[in-house]
């Protein structure tokens, strides 16, 4: 006599394959728990270390709002305050964009749990079609009859043969309905997650556009105050002097990146080298005894006029800088045809000394300052990667780009910031637009080959 055929759900599994394993069902469906899971762990990590990044700039911009409005009339007037605006304005910034990062985030959770949700929906429908198939062989009275069945059966190899089927037969029947069970409380608990991610990313973006109302009110506060100090000279001798201190730091910022970098680059060919094996050791008559080495003369560290003050540096340009493979055109075949980085712009400073007549006083310009009209866009001039946003005094918010070959490009005087960290822009895209200072809409740009600033007017 023949076994019965057994019951398989209407998704093409061949009827000979579990007939002759019949444990198959029992595998499917252990795949189908398994691969739908929720990765949210790892992801609250990141939205909660985000959350107390955005905490400590907003922080930050409540504790310099405080200072500025405390502002005596005389004080207004100083460089110092304006520093502080410009300060204020390039947080304000980093706020927005961090705020914009989260709704990223957001979006992509919102993306991954629609994509689970679909994948339950399918595995429910499947594990509904198995057990009603499964409900209708109950009544059938397959599963009641089968001490008959068994007992008929030509042989004891075949009956231990059917016994072990129904066995294994109801035993997947009650697993099934105990995974659909599972699966669809899984489901209600993933709509419920995407029904809050949904209003997070909603609550964000509306917090992002009270930051972007508080940004242009600030850059706005920003004019006023340049249009009372007007020609101060006091103020724009502080200027000048705070860029030339902003200069080094920015040298500085640059080896700190480099160093970064190469030590990124050694740890990733040290991951690809077959681990050495040891050598063998000779049998020795007699242990040689260890001489004492002979003790090193502790040298006395001093700290160079190059090595960065961290005042101003921060942790998270360098600190946190990982090693993403810059990709694009060579940088130095676009030398004498490259991009300028902001258009209809006239030379205000140019690379090297420049002597101040008013002032009486000489500069070095590690750059080019450019002068616009109004606040215009700076474009990213090739291929690269934002390895750096800082704030620096004279200099207010500054972008650093990697590009191929070791070569790097600093954008500075920034009125607003339209890139995050780490990510991959393209030649021509937009960075931010031109900030206002004492001189006007001055835009400062720099290109680096290591750790030697060369002359920008050569390039373009």
């Amino acid at each position: 006599m023949e076994n019965p055929a057994p019951l398989t759900p209407a998704n093409g599994i061949n009827k000979g394959t579990v007939a002759r394993h019949p444990g198959v069902w029992v595998l499917v469906v252990l795949f189908l728990v398994t691969a739908i899971s929720f990765d949210g762990h790892n992801q609250k990590g990141d939205i909660n270390k985000k959350k107390d990044e955005l905490a400590a700039i907003r922080d930050e911009i409540k504790s310099l709002k405080d200072e500025i409005g405390k502002a005596t009339k005389e004080e207004k007037k100083t460089f110092e305050l304006i520093d502080k605006l410009n300060k204020q304005v390039f947080l304000l910034n980093q706020l927005v964009n961090g705020l914009q990062a989260e709704a990223d985030g957001k979006t992509r959770q919102i993306n991954d749990l629609e994509g689970e949700i679909s994948s339950l929906e399918k595995k429910i429908e499947d594990l509904r079609e198995f057990y009603a198939r499964y409900v209708v062989a109950m009544y059938k009275g397959l599963i009641k009859n089968k001490w008959l069945y068994i007992i008929n059966s030509a042989s004891l190899d075949e009956a231990l043969r059917r016994y072990r089927y129904f066995k294994t037969f109801t035993e997947k029947g009650e697993q099934v309905l105990g995974e659909f069970k599972v699966s669809i409380d899984r489901l209600e608990s993933a709509r419920a997650a995407l029904q809050y991610e949904k209003d997070e990313k909603a609550k964000i973006i509306a917090l992002k556009k009270g930051e972007e109302s508080a940004l242009e009110g600030s850059i706005e506060d920003q004019k006023d105050l340049l249009k009372d100090i007007g020609k101060n000279k006091d103020a724009l001798k502080k200027e000048l002097e705070a860029k030339k201190q902003s200069e080094k730091k920015i040298g500085s910022l640059i080896d700190k990146l480099i160093l970064k970098e190469e030590k990124a680059k050694k740890d990733k060919i040290a991951k690809t080298k077959p681990p050495k094996k040891p050598k063998p050791t000779k049998p020795a008559d007699k242990v040689a005894e260890k001489k004492p080495e002979p003790k090193q003369e502790k040298k006395e560290e001093v700290k160079g006029a190059d090595e960065p003050d961290d005042e101003y540096l921060g942790g998270s340009p360098v600190e946190d800088y990982e090693d993403v493979e810059v990709t694009g055109k060579s940088f130095s075949s676009m030398k004498g045809n490259l991009m300028k980085p902001v258009t209809s712009a006239k030379v205000f400073r140019g690379y090297g000394e420049n002597k101040n007549e008013e002032l009486n006083t000489v500069t070095v310009n590690y750059g080019i300052d450019f002068k616009v009209e109004g606040s215009q866009p700076v474009k990213c001039v090739a291929d690269g990667v934002v390895s750096a946003i800082e704030w620096l005094p004279g200099y207010g918010s500054v972008i650093i780009i990697t590009h191929t070959e070791g070569y790097r490009t600093v954008y500075g005087h920034l009125g607003t910031i339209s890139v995050r960290e780490g990510t991959r822009v393209k030649g021509g895209s937009a960075l931010g637009t031109v900030g206002r200072s004492l001189e006007g809409y001055i835009f400062h740009f720099e290109i680096w080959k290591g750790k030697q600033n060369l002359n920008p007017s050569t390039w373009f």
